[in-house]
Order: structure tokens, then C-alpha cells, then sequence
């Protein structure tokens, strides 16, 4: 779907760089799966330690599929959110400006709030992505370094 460039100029690069980050984050907690299955191959670990360190991984994953489904709600509800306000105007989607959507410019807002003078509320969602992805990325390397000092 083809957007405003105003629109576009706000929320395009805070959804690439978030789908950046949460693709990065899960290939470093699934490259994790190999120097676990490695290790055991190995023979350098024992029966518990292996079930120690595939038990370290479910918190990561339920964090970064958490982010990545809210994410995908508030995706869809931006959609709705466009489509009805193109109704309203009686416009194309694609001629819906970032001004037409005010109030609801902070349901754009993915890493950092959108607009000028953005509300508490606008912070709610990139303050929850950021913190999780910061949480995500500290747990994963807490794994891995827990992982090669078993060595």
C-alpha cells in the first residue's frame, strides 16, 4: 500500500529498523541452538547443564515474539486506522496525510513518539519496544557468555 510521503517520512524508518532489530535478535538467540547442540556433540557438557541452557532460552523467546506480535496488532490497527480515516475524507488511503490522522499520530510511533508535543501515552509503546529489545539482546548475550565459560 502506497502512503502519503509525510506519513511515510515518520513511519517507515522506525519499522524497518525495528524489524531489523527483532530479525537480529532472533538470529542471535537461534545461532545459540548451534554452540548448544555443538557443545553436547562435544561431549563438553552434561545431561543437566544442556537442559539448564535450553531452558535459558524460553524467556528470550517469549519476549521477542511478544514485541513482534503486539507489534503485528498495532500494524493492523493502523491500517484500520487509515482506511477509515480515507472513508471520512473520502480520499485514497494514499492521500491520508500525517496531519489528517492527528490525534492518532502516536499509533505510528514505534521506537520513538511521532509529532510534536507527544503525550505520556505516546511514549507507552516505543518506551515497551525499546526496553524489550534492550532486554532481549542482555539475556542473549548472558546466555552465550554462560554458554562459552562452560567451556
Amino acid at each position: 500500500m502506497n502512503l502519503h510521503p509525510s506519513v511515510t517520512t515518520v513511519y517507515d524508518p522506525q519499522h524497518a529498523l525495528f524489524g531489523r532489530l527483532v530479525r537480529l535478535c532472533f538470529s542471535f538467540a537461534g545461532c545459540y541452538w548451534i554452540l548448544i547442540y555443538a557443545l553436547q556433540w562435544l561431549s563438553l557438557i552434561d545431561h543437566d547443564q544442556l537442559r539448564d541452557f535450553r531452558s535459558g532460552q524460553t524467556m528470550i523467546y517469549f519476549i521477542l515474539l511478544s514485541l513482534w506480535g503486539i507489534e503485528y496488532l498495532r500494524e493492523t490497527r493502523r491500517l484500520k486506522l487509515l482506511i477509515r480515516r480515507s472513508e471520512e475524507l473520502d480520499v485514497r488511503v494514499s492521500k491520508v496525510e500525517l496531519n489528517d490522522l492527528s490525534p492518532k499520530t502516536g499509533s505510528f510511533a514505534i521506537l520513538h513518539p511521532v509529532g510534536p508535543g507527544s503525550s505520556a501515552i505516546a511514549w507507552v509503546f516505543p518506551v515497551l519496544n525499546v526496553t524489550g529489545l534492550a532486554v532481549a539482546l542482555y539475556l542473549i548475550a548472558q546466555r552465550y557468555i554462560v554458554a562459552i565459560s562452560a567451556l
